[in-house]
């Protein structure tokens, strides 16, 4: 592990929940986020224990990381899915889970495909059945479930599993029913824990209305995450070309491959649920890559040039991951992850330690400040910081700076004008300091 990772603008947010829910406020309701719920939690565990330390989240991933290579490894092992038995399927995947140094870190993509690969591992064994698909095909669906309440993204691999369970098993309707029950049951016991504290709605605004406000994506969007996975991929499609003109392997070894492959075309819809891309999104795709790129340095007929391939791979992909943890390349080159990283501000010993609200979408100045209000996220604090003229939009913001004033804003959208002109008692209360920066009086 590499100590002292920059500090990225996602990985602030998430502390900064954590920290939030650890002084009594509960998500969605006094924290407005995307973050998942089952996210949420661990991270309010970690800073319950540690208070903003890089290093204990760093820590914790190594810690993760290491169980779910060994894990992969040891289902590909017990599930014959290679010609060979060995360690070259674990050693990929590690390789692949450090494209860049902000998959280092602890993420809820990390939490989530450790249970995707849970399911995976389950549908697999009852491919294995001569008797057929039992019951516990519902726990397929639950692992899912418990993987999209970290990662709202996963969501997509209900399909993938149920497209694998109709087109390599033999499971009955009531099967299926079991299947996506599994799924429905975890996030409606997360529905009835924000219903019965009366956060429901919020919690349906947060984090419900996303799986129907599907995100319009461009290029520009995924280019990092592109960039960062072209080697993977490459290696992936060469395998998964090698592994399809070969006749040695089994029935059920090919099962295993195809269930791969759709892991990965599905996976690919899952670009339009994430909130914000970056590199640790990816992780999504790497057991997938891993397992086939394992079958390409597995069956070159050359041990040699096996060897050559695989350590000219590594070498480059070590390089790339040190370009972006070095900043070695220009300013803004798309591995040093420039536009995620916070800064330090010039005003961070005017913040330190004091309540500030942050208007926008860079929370840098939150690195040493405590956030006050609900509107933590400007993508979803927009509704009603940047409609002032609705009348609730108004009574919220009033009421939110009611219960937790903050002594700082920084106003980085420019709507805080417009809502004083609306709240005048609001306005009497604050002072302006800086361009864009409002004190209490």
């Amino acid at each position: 592990m590499i100590s002292g990772l920059p500090l990225l603008k996602p990985q602030l947010e998430w502390m900064l929940v954590g920290e939030r829910i650890n002084t009594g406020f509960l998500i969605y309701k006094d924290i407005w986020t995307t973050v998942s719920p089952l996210s949420a939690l661990v991270f309010w565990l970690v800073e319950y224990f540690s208070e903003r330390s890089p290093i204990v989240y760093q820590s914790i991933s190594l810690v993760l990381s290491f169980f779910f290579v060994f894990y992969f490894n040891n289902v590909m092992i017990s599930r014959n899915s290679f010609l060979e038995k060995n360690y070259v399927p674990g050693l990929i995947l590690l390789i692949f889970l450090h494209l860049s140094y902000e998959m280092m870190n602890l993420s809820p993509a990390l939490l989530s495909v450790i249970f995707l690969m849970f399911a995976f591992n389950k549908i697999i064994k009852e491919m294995e059945k001569n008797s057929g698909v039992s019951d516990e095909i519902f726990e397929v669906g639950f692992h899912i479930g418990i993987a999209t309440l970290f990662n709202q993204p996963s969501v997509v691999m209900l399909l993938w599993a149920f497209f694998s369970v109709v087109f390599f098993t033999t499971a009955t309707f009531r099967q299926y029913f079991l299947l996506v029950f599994g799924f429905i049951l975890p996030i409606a016991i997360c529905i009835l824990f924000f219903y019965m504290n009366d956060s429901y709605d919020q919690f349906s605004y947060n984090w419900l209305s996303s799986f129907i406000n599907v995100k319009l994506i461009t290029i520009n969007d995924v280019f990092g995450l592109i960039f960062i996975l072209v080697i993977p991929s490459v290696l992936a499609l060469l395998g998964f070309f090698r592994v399809s003109v070969m006749l040695r392997y089994n029935s059920f070894q090919t099962r295993i491959q195809q269930i791969m492959f759709l892991w990965i075309i599905v996976s690919l819809f899952s670009l339009l649920f994430m909130p914000t891309i970056y590199p640790s999104q990816g992780l999504i795709f790497c057991p997938p890559l891993a397992f086939f790129a394992s079958h390409l340095i597995l069956n070159f007929k050359s041990r040699l040039k096996a060897d050559l391939i695989f350590t000219a791979c590594s070498i480059l992909i070590i390089l790339i991951f040190f370009i972006g943890f070095k900043n070695w390349q220009v300013q803004n080159n798309i591995l040093s992850l420039t536009d995620l990283k916070v800064k330090t501000s010039k005003n961070s010993y005017l913040f330190k330690n004091k309540s500030v609200l942050i208007v926008g979408d860079d929370l840098s100045d939150y690195k040493n400040a405590i956030p006050a209000t609900c509107y933590l996220n400007w993508d979803l604090s927009e509704i009603d910081l940047n409609n002032p003229d609705n009348y609730v939009s108004i009574i919220n913001i009033f009421d939110n700076f009611k219960n937790d004033p903050p002594a700082y804003i920084v106003d980085q959208k420019n709507v805080i004008p417009r809502i004083f002109k609306r709240i005048p008692e609001l306005s009497q209360k604050y002072k302006l300091i800086e361009k864009n920066i409002y004190k209490k009086i």
